[in-house]
């Protein structure tokens, strides 16, 4: 595959480590407060999703339509969570690097977000109808299109309606699938690996284990900020290639 302005990999990936690190102050200072919120929230509701679990377990019932409905309601909140996670990092970001005042709230987040749980669903169904077919058409179309949140909040072309969404991700993922693979794998499983390292044989409720629990909570927030911000950055940098090439 034909790799955009002729930019290997490794390039792109230090590129988008060099952003990353010279964003990252910036987002953290600017809305910390909003990061911190958002992790709590996100930390108290695995906790109630988790507590769910291990009570219908614990007593051996099989109740389907309770668990379906436990399943169904963690899958919307995941959703409708990373959405606003992804805006709120992204929009900092994007300041960050235009250098000019972060924009008030306005009905221009209430749109990003929307469109951003629209286009999720559509790549939700792009990936599920591959799933009968075999897991990795499935797997590879789930990395090509890790990018099109941050079409749908960065790119001038999506918002005037020249740019479908799944589209421009997967084409700026082409020729960098093992790059974007490889982060989006370590941005899941590292803050799974580090709750648990931090937990250890302990508990995993937070009430019996505060110490194991709290950190690991910690390791993983700050791994997500990380792993969005690179994210961005790399969406940036396959972005700003692909324009260098066109001109």
């Amino acid at each position: 595959m034909r790799r955009m302005a002729g930019l290997s990999s490794l390039q792109i990936f230090k590129s988008s480590l060099r952003t990353t690190s010279s964003l990252l102050r910036g987002v953290v200072q600017s809305s910390w407060h909003v990061l911190i919120l958002l992790y709590l929230l996100e930390f108290a509701a695995s906790q109630f999703f988790s507590y769910g679990e291990d009570y219908l377990q614990s007593t051996g019932r099989e109740e389907l339509l309770f668990i379906a409905s436990l399943a169904f309601f963690e899958f919307i909140f995941t959703m409708l969570w990373s959405a606003v996670w992804l805006l709120a990092i992204a929009s900092q970001a994007r300041t960050q690097m235009t250098q000019t005042q972060a924009p008030q709230l306005s009905t221009s987040y209430a749109t990003s977000f929307n469109q951003i749980l629209i286009e999720e669903v559509r790549s939700l169904a792009a990936i599920l109808w591959r799933t009968p077919l075999f897991l990795i058409p499935a797997g590879v179309e789930y990395f090509r299109l890790a990018l099109v949140p941050f079409v749908v909040i960065l790119s001038p072309g999506y918002q005037q309606g020249r740019v479908d969404a799944l589209v421009e991700s997967r084409r700026l993922a082409r020729g960098h699938f093992w790059l974007l693979a490889i982060t989006v794998l370590a941005s899941a499983g590292l803050p799974m690996l580090i709750e648990k390292e931090f937990r250890g044989s302990g508990s995993s409720w937070i009430w019996e284990n505060p110490f194991g629990v709290g950190l690991g909570c910690f390791g993983s927030f700050v791994i997500d900020i990380l792993a969005t911000l690179f994210l961005f950055s790399l969406y940036h940098t396959l972005s700003f290639s692909s324009e260098t090439e066109r001109t």
